[in-house]
């Protein structure tokens, strides 16, 4: 999953989207200083990582992407997640995905004392672009996983992932239609446990 299911997934607990949204830049020792209640959203954010990688549809999906995206299928495969999720959106939330996103921004603005640098840095072209919002379109991915692409640390293909997208829509919707209400449901036990 990539940022918008994570933060969908947190419920309207604040403390857990910004954990779940900073999970990903902070390594080890990092999280040793981190607010008790924000580290209950770093923690799910690991669970959902490893439900999501470990799932025989995600597992299915990442294959089906490798041919073109080898090593980054994974964060292809999270990214094409969240796009089926913007598109449906209304499905899943009564706020409306533009709303969504504006409270987000405002959320990880007001707290952005809390987040990493790295966060902040990226936070910035995140809420520019509104990338929460862009997953919704084909466009919008293409953009995503473009900028995305320029920042990876090896030679990726991201930049033509929104092609395979397109060109296989069908499958990956099946695969997200067959994997989300299980993510769903692990989730709502998760913060029923927490």
């Amino acid at each position: 999953m990539n940022f918008l299911a994570h933060i969908y997934l947190s419920g309207n607990e604040d403390h857990l989207i910004i954990g779940n949204f900073i999970a990903d830049h902070l390594k080890g020792s990092q999280i040793d200083h981190i607010d008790k209640h924000i580290l209950k959203g770093i923690h799910m954010h690991r669970a959902i990582d490893a439900f999501t990688d470990n799932h025989p549809v995600v597992l299915k999906t990442k294959e089906r992407l490798r041919p073109t995206q080898g090593k980054y299928s994974p964060v292809v495969a999270d990214v094409f997640m969240d796009h089926f999720l913007a598109s449906k959106f209304e499905l899943f939330c009564p706020t409306p995905l533009e709303i969504f996103s504006d409270n987000v921004f405002k959320l990880l603005k007001a707290n952005e004392s809390l987040l990493p640098q790295r966060t902040q840095n990226m936070l910035v072209y995140m809420q520019k672009d509104n990338w929460l919002l862009a997953y919704r379109t084909l466009e919008g991915m293409d953009f995503i996983l473009k900028a995305m692409s320029r920042r990876t640390k090896y030679a990726s293909n991201m930049a033509v992932a929104a092609s395979d997208l397109e060109r296989e829509y069908i499958y990956y919707k099946k695969d997200y239609e067959a994997f989300f209400p299980e993510l769903q449901d692990f989730c709502k036990d998760y913060i029923r446990n927490i």
